[in-house]
């Protein structure tokens, strides 16, 4: 990114955060965005087709290479257990009548790793996601997914602290990218949406309202050498009456898309310096 900040600009604002779309669910296929349920088939499911009853510590192969070695309860798997998927994911950790309960870790075989809380074979409670690029997760998470209070670092050393739902950003949180422009406010479905304040790493903030990751409605930006404009703004852009502030004076006047169409007062102090 060089020296320049995260949308160095007071208009067409690049604040567009860290996202990734859904993958496809499946079986040793982590999501970007989704975590990962342990697969529920016959690897968890009694895997006998015999009135044999397996109990205690075993080990069991099955005919694609799976193996699972642990105990055992009435063929369940029950207690401490490791599961060697044939795709080479690995899960370890404990069971409770065949399904993942409590502490465990469950390591994909592209590299992705997640230890912690286990409930009815989802991620439940607290626990740590590593990417295979570096990026971590440490927070909560609710039947398989990030929810509630987390932090996520990104492998190019930027940061998001706050509130999650449905493995998304949600509620309140701070972001801050890898050159140190931040952002601190509501965020809704990913998206910096409602009250927040925006610190540019030139020197510039905004504050006031956001619309769908845009600075939307009434709110104040301010530049480093004083100046100020307060008003409306639309999808990025100064739009609507507002004013100008220079050395406790004010200019009024009206917007439209960034462009001032005219004051509305006779300050002719101001006539000279350029804001938009």
């Amino acid at each position: 990114m060089g020296n320049m900040c995260s949308g160095d600009s007071d208009a067409g604002t690049d604040m567009s955060l860290h996202r990734r779309k859904r993958k496809g669910a499946g079986v040793g296929h982590h999501h970007d965005d989704d975590i990962d349920r342990i697969e529920e088939d016959r690897h968890y499911i009694n895997p006998f087709q015999s009135n044999e009853n397996r109990n205690g510590h075993k080990t069991f192969t099955w005919p694609d290479g799976s193996v699972y070695t642990g105990n055992w309860e009435d063929n369940l798997f029950h207690g401490h257990g490791e599961f060697k998927h044939a795709n080479g994911d690995r899960f370890e950790g404990n069971f409770v009548y065949g399904k993942a309960e409590g502490k465990g870790t469950y390591t994909h075989q592209d590299g992705n790793v997640y230890e912690g809380d286990w409930r009815n074979d989802l991620q439940h409670g607290r626990g740590r996601e590593t990417k295979p690029d570096g990026s971590v997760y440490n927070g909560e998470f609710y039947m398989g997914k990030k929810h509630g209070q987390g932090v996520y670092e990104w492998a190019d050393g930027s940061k998001y602290d706050g509130s999650w739902r449905d493995n998304m950003k949600d509620g309140y949180g701070i972001y801050t990218w890898s050159d140190g422009s931040y952002y601190k406010g509501s965020f809704s479905e990913n998206k910096m949406h409602g009250k927040g304040f925006f610190d540019w790493c030139n020197g510039k903030t905004y504050e006031g309202d956001f619309y769908n990751d845009k600075k939307q409605g009434i709110g104040i930006f301010r530049w480093p050498k004083g100046v100020r404009y307060v008003g409306g703004w639309f999808e990025n852009e100064k739009h609507g009456i507002g004013s100008i502030y220079l050395n406790d004076k004010e200019r009024r006047g009206e917007w439209q898309n960034g462009k001032r169409v005219r004051w509305l007062d006779d300050d002719e102090d101001m006539d000279d310096y350029q804001i938009d």
